[in-house]
């Protein structure tokens, strides 16, 4: 192979910084969705926040699974080589 089609298959590698940063604006769109979600408390006390209690707790989860979601990406992502 000459160095001419050498970078020229280079130039044709797709780089990932793309499609990190798609999925980087999904995972902040969800994340932004179920904030958005979240119900208010009644009163601004204590009592009005534990009553909602169970909301707070599936926002919770469901947030640590997002973030372990875009961590594992992030992860994946670092592992690619380019052949």
């Amino acid at each position: 192979m000459t160095s001419k089609q050498v970078n020229m298959d280079m130039k044709n590698l797709m780089d990932t910084n793309r499609l990190e940063a798609f999925y980087d604006a999904i995972i902040a769109i969800i994340v932004t969705v179920l904030v958005l979600e979240l119900p208010q408390p009644e009163t601004a006390t204590i009592a009005g926040i534990l009553a909602l209690k169970v909301s707070y707790f599936t926002y919770l989860v469901s947030f640590l699974v997002c973030v372990n979601l875009w961590q594992y990406h992030h992860w994946i992502y670092a592992h690619v080589k380019k052949n």
